[in-house]
């Protein structure tokens, strides 16, 4: 499922199907199937936590922890909001977070004790950005795995 995915594709066509539930399970089943997700790092090790931001025209301008599906958005979202650190590898570039998606809900659900609302993908200026609130990242996984143990039809 996943490989050369065009996630700017399947992000457009949730937008123009208003939200149908086949699109959305094709977005976010290519969104779990990737190995990893990508993520600012903000903090020192071992306190590294991502990078978590608010936008007016994003869910009410709550706060939403950016995350990406390839590092190539991160670095592009990093230096289109002065986010490059002199600190990282090659002495201007952004630290990345990454991490597997097999556990990463049991991760980012922790963040919503600490006020932050969803996950926006993709945030970047030149990519078709989506998100979903962190409180039904868990449900959205349930979902997609209840559908790949369904027998087919």
């Amino acid at each position: 499922m996943t490989g050369e995915v065009d996630f700017d594709a399947l992000s457009r066509k949730v937008t123009e199907s208003t939200g149908a539930l086949e699109d959305l399970e094709n977005l976010y089943g290519h969104a779990f199937a990737l190995p990893e997700w990508h993520f600012i790092a903000r903090g020192q090790f071992p306190d590294v936590r991502p990078y978590i931001a608010s936008n007016a025209q994003m869910a009410g301008g709550q706060y939403m922890i950016r995350a990406f599906t390839d590092t190539d958005r991160l670095q592009r979202f990093a230096r289109e909001n002065k986010l490059m650190e002199a600190d990282a590898p090659g002495g201007e570039g952004v630290l990345i977070l990454s991490l597997p998606t097999d556990k990463i809900v049991d991760y980012l659900e922790q963040f919503i004790s600490q006020g932050v609302h969803g996950l926006w993908f993709n945030s970047d200026t030149k990519s078709d950005g989506f998100f979903a609130p962190l409180k039904q990242l868990r449900p959205i996984q349930e979902h997609l795995e209840n559908l790949r143990r369904r027998p087919p039809l």
